[in-house]
């Protein structure tokens, strides 16, 4: 369910490694024009929940998400 919007974020220069994620988790590192502040205030009004480790945001999807509900995840974070 989240092929889509990690590829989705990628094409808008988010880095999500390949080989270092697993099937029900991934991190996004932002493009440098943006901040972790600014992205987290985003989610939050839009009742996103991630978590933020270091200098990324790490998503896990669980079987009650949606492909949907990972592309608005990823519209906030392309449109940020």
């Amino acid at each position: 369910i989240s092929a889509m919007a990690i590829n989705r974020l990628r094409e808008h220069g988010f880095w999500i490694a390949e080989q270092e994620r697993g099937h029900h988790l991934f991190g996004v590192r932002l493009p440098a024009h943006l901040t972790l502040q600014s992205v987290r205030e985003k989610l939050t009004k839009k009742n996103i929940h991630v978590s933020f480790r270091g200098d990324c945001i790490r998503v896990a999807p669980h079987v009650y998400n949606t492909a949907s509900e990972l592309n608005t995840f990823a519209s906030v974070l392309i449109e940020s």
